[in-house]
């Protein structure tokens, strides 16, 4: 009665996900849709990366809205022997985002209570008058504006940074071909999807929509939940709840509703 749950997120050393998966008797498939990368030497975003790290105290706010962004972020910084500004404040976007952060010896600041852009920005301008401040955001080549147009309209001048690209994986071939048999051979109950790219890559990788029919789809939160409406034409079957938009809250949500799919299986 075990059920099989294809992850799309790259593996990492601290894989929630997975871990959370596993511990509830789920079978774990990984199959990466999307491909993370630090930006290259030579890529044209570094000279903007290292004339924001080559005087950091221009910056009343640093907010982070995932933990790659930290991860890359941070990774920068120690590569070019830089610090934060101790006057500078943090904001994370969740949990996950946060414990990252002070994992790597900083205070977070501000976590909404909502883990998504919608609720950071709001958090931000409730608690702290933004305007004429100056904010840095950390983040990859894709993705919504949330961020920069909700502070904006709120009098802040920010600066987004781009230290990650977000791509197809470079095996897409192949990443293909293991995708259409896992999903013809139907070998999985669900998929978790964790970004809108992730959402976006699955459609182009898989253009006959309708063999996704039986698979339950999971999404981590809003905005990828948007994404799979518009690229695979359906409403995600799973999510969790808005305060939890959190790896550990997408496995919760998975586990509480493939448990339900197998006590009927059982009752049958």
């Amino acid at each position: 009665m075990t059920r099989t749950i294809l992850v799309t997120r790259p593996k990492g050393p601290d894989d929630t996900l997975t871990d959370l998966l596993l511990a509830g008797g789920m079978k774990v498939l990984h199959l990466p849709l999307i491909e993370l990368r630090p930006i290259a030497s030579d890529d044209p975003a570094m000279e903007h990366l290292n004339d924001a790290l080559s005087d950091l105290s221009r910056y009343d706010w640093l907010i982070f809205a995932s933990t790659n962004a930290v991860k890359f972020f941070f990774h920068f910084l120690k590569a070019a022997n830089k610090e934060l500004d101790p006057a500078c404040k943090i904001a994370a976007v969740g949990t996950s985002t946060a414990l990252a952060i002070e994992a790597l010896g900083h205070t977070v600041d501000l976590v909404p209570l909502e883990h998504n852009a919608q609720s950071l920005v709001k958090s931000l301008i409730e608690a702290h008058d933004m305007r004429a401040r100056n904010v840095l955001w950390p983040r990859t080549d894709i993705g919504l504006e949330t961020i920069r147009d909700g502070l904006y309209a709120a009098g802040a001048t920010v600066d987004p940074l781009i230290v990650y690209r977000t791509s197809m994986p470079h095996d897409q071939a192949a990443i293909k071909q293991r995708l259409s048999e896992l999903v013809e051979k139907k070998e999985i109950d669900a998929i978790a999807l964790t970004s809108g790219q992730a959402a976006r890559n699955l459609a182009e990788l898989l253009p006959d929509k309708h063999l996704l029919d039986p698979i339950k789809l999971a999404s981590i939160g809003p905005a990828t939940t948007r994404a799979i409406e518009r690229a695979l034409d359906r409403t995600p079957d799973i999510q969790p709840a808005p305060q939890d938009c959190t790896a550990s809250g997408l496995a919760q949500a998975l586990l509480t509703s493939l448990a339900k799919d197998i006590n009927q299986d059982k009752n049958i």
